[in-house]
């Protein structure tokens, strides 16, 4: 009894590495990297540390990829075009 749920135990937490591991690499493929010798390491770094690895990815690439989902989502709904943004924004500066 006890040596089949230590099984479900340790499946189960493997399988949760793995995911983690899976999102966390799909994350760093996803990103735009000036050196791309930097994705790969990321993904060896990933896969070689299960946990803090694909921890560590996530963390790092946060903020630019929520950042990139959130502008996808919103988009750029502007009534006014460019120029007229500009010319707006100069009057409002000059008047200061």
């Amino acid at each position: 009894m006890m040596d089949s749920f230590i099984t479900v135990l340790v499946c189960s937490l493997i399988g949760f590495l793995v995911l983690l591991n899976v999102g966390a690499s799909y994350i760093v493929c996803k990103t735009y990297f000036e050196v791309k010798a930097r994705k790969k390491y990321q993904l060896f770094f990933i896969w070689l540390i299960p946990f803090i690895g694909a921890a560590l990815a996530i963390y790092i690439h946060r903020e630019s990829w929520f950042e990139e989902r959130r502008i996808d989502k919103i988009g750029n709904h502007s009534n006014i075009s460019n120029s007229e943004a500009i010319s707006h924004a100069s009057a409002l500066n000059s008047g200061k």
